[in-house]
């Protein structure tokens, strides 16, 4: 039986992030500000002032966003109300490049 490499780092980088407000992803050949949610998850490194973290340390530092704090609701109000869970989100994002594109590497 062979295993599967995962497409996922075993961590993330997040020094290559630039300045939140002017923040803007290639898609499609076009120049866009990310999804509110990938803000979002950027927003919440920067918070955090995480430099570089295990990507199963900082999932689970994540999901403690979805603890419907006030604090939370003003701050990541898109990942409050996220019907999918952190991992699920930062997978997304992982797996269609957009993290990459932000600035975020994997370790």
């Amino acid at each position: 039986m062979t295993t599967r490499k995962s497409s996922h780092p075993v961590a993330y980088n997040f020094t290559g992030v630039g300045e939140l407000k002017s923040l803007t992803i290639t898609k499609n050949g076009k120049e866009k500000k990310p999804a509110k949610q990938l803000a979002e998850i950027l927003k919440f490194a920067k918070d955090k002032k995480i430099k570089e973290m295990p990507r199963a340390e900082f999932l689970e530092l994540l999901g403690s966003v979805k603890e419907q704090t006030d604090e939370n609701k003003k701050s990541y109000p898109q990942l409050c109300g996220s019907v999918q869970e952190m991992p699920a989100v930062v997978n997304h994002y992982w797996g269609v490049g957009q993290l990459q594109l932000a600035g975020v590497v994997g370790v």
